[in-house]
């Protein structure tokens, strides 16, 4: 329950996420949404993607709310910049959280459409792969 009144509080300026947050709140006592969590949990610490984004020229971007208990940005910036060939910058909204286009979805919206329409320094080929023109 005190999840709801923070998410309310949360998701005020987002009313397509303010709308789903008793069913998200009541899926949380379900038995087998919990057991999907722990799966998810799973799934995520089997899958470490760092050998790939070692390699991975094509343009990546890192797009992060500044309130984010689940994800650290500024530890992930850090790392993509020196690690990740393809990486290209970043934004953090704020104010948003974990779910950066649940709680900023307008803004966010903003600034993944800006990135894909500048190309941000993309050579021709890497502008074709990108837009799927290739």
């Amino acid at each position: 329950m005190a999840y709801a009144r923070y998410a309310r509080f949360r998701h005020k300026r987002a009313p397509e996420t303010l709308a789903s947050i008793r069913e998200f709140v009541a899926n949380r006592t379900v038995e087998a949404d919990r057991q999907a969590i722990v799966h998810r949990y799973t799934l995520i610490a089997d899958n470490d993607l760092r050998p790939v984004a070692r390699q991975f020229g094509l343009p990546v971007y890192y797009l992060a709310g500044l309130v984010d208990p689940l994800v650290p940005w500024c530890y992930v910036r850090w790392w993509l910049r020196r690690n990740c060939p393809g990486y290209r910058g970043g934004k953090t909204m704020w104010p948003a959280d974990h779910n950066v286009l649940g709680t900023a979805p307008k803004a966010s919206a903003g600034q993944i459409l800006g990135w894909i329409s500048s190309g941000a320094g993309l050579s021709e080929r890497e502008m074709e792969l990108t837009t799927g023109t290739a």
